[in-house]
């Protein structure tokens, strides 16, 4: 990197700033001199800034060496036992080639209104580092774990109506709207606070106080950024309209870290335009490698096209003399990469690892197993309070949060306790000997379902359907026996275009445009050639699989009848809701029971 880094060849620049182009260069090649690499399976060798390695030898971060990136998906594809700790070195690296790369072939970026150094460099850096501190156990797992079966619990310790009160409605959000990204942040703060080496480390590198407050707003991008696609948006109808041409009204700028015009770093760790950013890049490459499938979005090509442009559609309510906000534009050669390769490489991994339904099944009876074990399993929080894993995690006890990864619950599984024996019995049934909820019926969605809403009229449909002397063998269905997980598989930016947000050049016309530039000129300033993609609306889909939650039927009965009967109810129940019926793979027994489903006469239709 530092072999090609640009020490602004362009003599057409006025002595001084080219002096202190050169005098930033060299400050950030001599900053980062002492360099850790290492060799890893997906970018080959991989460098960090020696000074990272304070951050990662520390227990916040060793933790996700313990943690799954893939969760209970690697019990269906056994080769994904990669961790969060590779995953989040990995995506640090990606920051830096980026920051680099910007700096190589944007020299101007350290002038105004940039004046970009080698903190905002490691700054960017470390956010990737530790996006993920705030990950729970088996990931994802535990974060839908929090939001249902953990607050049902609190709901059910408290009188009825509980939820209706101010305090009780505040104590049931925080556990609905818990998210890791937050959790991530109070990590990191944890770790500067337990770790005062590390701080002070970073303090004698150069950082300054408000810095830390920066790195935070990377990792985890304010809300208000909405505020800003909104002006986007609005401007770019105005744009495709020409019989529009109002000014963009002034929003704004959300962020305390850093200045409107470093709005370009926000993209990098945490995309807010498009999702499009270096964790995103990172786990498409690392997780397609370990699961075994292929990944064809090109990450080193879609940087290398990377360039900073301003985005003429905002405008920022400041006293400055600069308004607009600047971005990162890829070549418009890009545009189907991003909204075809990268988009359906996510949309691939969410539908074959994972929100496969084996994975479902597993996440839902780890789920059962937390929910059997965590009364009985307390973790010593600040202060000496003792409290169970939800409420470390809700209430952001990073001093109890840190004991918690994959290797507690396994700990906890090989303990002799008698009050973890159900537990226990639970994960060997479901793990160890595999045996798992029966795959019943799968529907594709036109609309949203409300699952709890679903689940009793199905039942009422399915014991109508056991009076027919066909189905006398299934047997009778508790509440508990039958479950139904929905599934969402969309782009990531929920039905909008991937590429709506995002200012595409032409390389070419930019080339030309780099070769003519005068003394004083900008390549951000770039100003014919951008190119606003306007979107195309994607769908998502929605879809329910019905899965059975049956142990050995009872004398009379069998799981075939009852499997089959409860497929019938299930095709009858959605038709009824307008749902399209899929019926997707499944062993060759499901696929003839399938079979046989749709030969049924039409007299047991107009029963139903």
């Amino acid at each position: 990197v530092f072999d090609t880094m640009s020490c602004d060849e362009d003599m057409s620049r006025p002595p001084a700033k080219r002096l202190k182009v050169m005098s930033e260069a060299l400050r950030l090649r001599e900053k980062f001199s002492r360099r850790w690499t290492t060799q890893d399976p997906v970018h080959g060798q991989i460098w960090l800034p020696d000074i990272l390695r304070a951050l990662i030898d520390t227990p916040e971060f060793e933790r996700m060496n313990y943690i799954h990136q893939l969760g209970t998906t690697a019990h269906v594809y056994r080769g994904a036992t990669h961790t969060r700790a590779a995953h989040s070195m990995g995506t640090a690296y990606l920051a830096l080639e980026l920051m680099m790369h910007l700096l190589d072939v944007q020299p101007e970026l350290y002038e105004e209104p940039f004046n970009l150094t080698f903190r905002d460099v490691l700054c960017v850096a470390i956010a990737g580092l530790c996006h993920d501190l705030g990950h729970p156990l088996f990931s994802h797992m535990f974060e839908t774990y929090v939001r249902g079966e953990a607050a049902k619990n609190l709901l059910a310790r408290r009188p009825p109506g509980y939820e209706t009160t101010p305090e009780g409605a505040a104590e049931l959000k925080k556990y609905t709207g818990w998210e890791h990204e937050q959790a991530s942040i109070a990590m990191f703060r944890h770790l500067l606070e337990s770790n005062p080496h590390v701080k002070e480390g970073l303090l004698k590198f150069g950082l300054q106080s408000e810095d830390f407050l920066f790195i935070e707003e990377l990792i985890s991008p304010p809300a208000e950024f909405g505020k800003l696609l909104k002006a986007i948006a609005k401007m770019s109808i105005g744009m495709e309209d020409s019989s529009q041409e109002e000014p963009p009204e002034p929003v704004d700028w959300p962020c305390r870290g850093r200045p409107h015009t470093h709005a370009f770093l926000y993209e990098i760790v945490s995309n807010w335009r498009s999702g499009a950013d270096v964790d995103k890049f990172d786990y498409f490459a690392r997780d397609a490698y370990y699961l075994g499938l292929n990944s064809v979005f090109d990450t080193r090509r879609y940087i290398s096209s990377l360039r900073v442009l301003r985005d003429k559609r905002c405008v920022v309510a400041t006293t400055a003399e600069e308004r607009n906000i600047f971005t990162l534009s890829p070549s418009e050669k890009q545009l189907d990469s991003l909204r075809m390769d990268a988009a359906d490489t996510r949309a691939s991994l969410h539908r074959k690892a994972y929100q496969h339904k084996t994975s479902l099944k597993l996440d839902f009876h780890m789920r059962r197993v937390l929910e059997l074990m965590e009364p009985h399993m307390k973790i010593p929080g600040k202060g000496g309070r003792i409290m169970t894993m939800s409420e470390a995690a809700v209430n952001f006890d990073m001093e109890a949060f840190v004991h918690m990864d994959d290797s507690l619950v396994r700990q906890m599984l090989r303990t002799p306790m008698p009050e973890l024996k159900a537990a226990q019995e639970e994960y060997t049934k479901r793990f160890s000997l595999r045996q798992t909820s029966t795959y019943v019926q799968e529907v594709e969605l036109e609309m949203e379902l409300d699952e709890e809403k679903a689940k009793p009229e199905l039942l009422e449909l399915y014991g109508t359907l056991r009076k027919q002397s066909k189905h006398q063998k299934a047997k009778p269905l508790e509440s508990s026996e039958l479950v139904l997980a929905p599934v969402t598989l969309g782009h990531g930016m929920k039905s909008e275009d991937p590429a709506k947000n995002v200012v595409f050049h032409n390389s070419k016309s930019l080339s030309g445009y780099v070769e003519n530039l005068g003394s004083g000129g900008k390549l951000y300033d770039f100003p014919d050639i951008v190119r606003h993609d306007f979107g195309v609306p994607q769908k998502k889909k929605r879809r329910l699989i019905c899965f059975l939650e049956c142990n050995t039927p009872p004398k009379g009965f069998t799981k075939e009848a009852t499997c089959a009967a409860l497929a019938v109810a299930f095709d009858h129940y959605m038709k009824r809701q307008e749902a399209r019926l899929v019926r997707m793979g499944g062993t060759p027994n499901q696929a003839a029971r399938s079979r046989t489903l749709r030969k049924q006469d039409s007299a047991e239709a107009r029963l139903m």
